[in-house]
């Protein structure tokens, strides 16, 4: 599972990218450059989460058989886009993307690309509730600053490289793609540069890796921080995530717990550094706005 950084929240419903890493240029000496083409399916408009069996064959299946995979679904299978437009669930796909896209990896970068594949940023509210892992459902939904509406599927598939069907844990974003990528391909970083991109191409190799520590998320003005157990919002709300995805457990001011102390101090000093951008205070204004006249319009219905 990864993260979406709201610093680059974007509305793009389907991006394919498609590079051959060897063209990267320059070498930083780490390892040898990866050969292999690439494609990455990012900010695809459905989640696989809908169709709890979809998310489990994508992760143990090899891609070419993906579409077979997509074809099976309730909710990515071809009459399912096609006929009934009335289920936002079906209609809000992008299947036909996703046949295009991998009839393409066969034709044209045989059998042995690295394939990306991510979901769009959180889960929408018509699909919150089908949203489960492992049958338990997930806590929050789209446009939350909730796990629901951060966390995405991030699957990778690289025949005879990426161990088939495991799974890592490691804290991942989506910035994260930008210092992964030009280690696969032998390039070298920015000089002088601070970036928040944190290199995962070693966990894709089935290494250990130096995986992140924190990341932050941010909405509309608000924000958090977050390690492998706590999270801190700019409100001050600190909460343990031992059992998220499913929920977040409040930790009170004034605990005495060492752990929770010391996350604390370090989230909050993580959180000093990097402030919220404004948010759209006008926008936010006319949501409400909207809510509380259609709220009127039902009240009026009332006998």
């Amino acid at each position: 599972m990864q993260y979406r950084n709201f610093r680059f929240f974007s509305f793009v419903f389907a991006v394919m990218l498609v590079l051959q890493l060897a063209a990267c240029g320059g070498n930083s000496g780490s390892s040898a450059p990866t050969s292999s083409p690439v494609v990455v399916f990012s900010d695809l408009h459905f989640n696989p989460f809908y169709d709890p069996s979809l998310f489990q064959q994508l992760v143990t299946k090899d891609f070419s058989e993906w579409a077979a995979v997509f074809q099976s679904s309730s909710i990515t299978k071809p009459t399912a886009w096609g006929q009934d437009t009335s289920n936002p669930l079906l209609k809000d796909t992008n299947y036909p993307l996703l046949v295009l896209a991998l009839s393409s990896i066969k034709q044209n970068l045989g059998t042995s690309p690295l394939v990306i594949f991510t979901g769009d940023n959180g889960t929408a509210h018509f699909g919150a509730d089908r949203s489960t892992l492992g049958g338990r459902r997930i806590n929050g939904q789209k446009a939350t600053m909730l796990e629901g509406g951060s966390r995405v599927p991030l699957i990778v598939n690289w025949p005879g490289t990426t161990p088939a069907g495991a799974v890592n844990r490691d804290l991942t974003d989506f910035s994260d793609y930008f210092a992964t990528f030009a280690e696969l391909g032998g390039a070298a970083l920015p000089a002088g540069v601070t970036l928040d991109s944190h290199s995962f191409a070693p966990q894709i190799k089935g290494q250990k890796g130096n995986p992140r520590e924190w990341i932050g998320v941010e909405l509309d003005g608000k924000s958090y921080v977050r390690d492998a157990r706590y999270k801190l919002t700019s409100q001050g709300a600190f909460f343990d995530l031992k059992d998220a995805p499913f929920a977040e457990a409040p930790v009170p001011a004034d605990t005495t717990d060492a752990d929770a102390v010391v996350a604390r101090k370090r989230l909050q000093a993580i959180l000093d550094q990097h402030p919220a951008a404004p948010g759209n205070t006008a926008a936010s204004e006319k949501k409400a706005q909207r809510k509380q006249e259609k709220q009127g319009r039902k009240t009026n219905k009332v006998v």
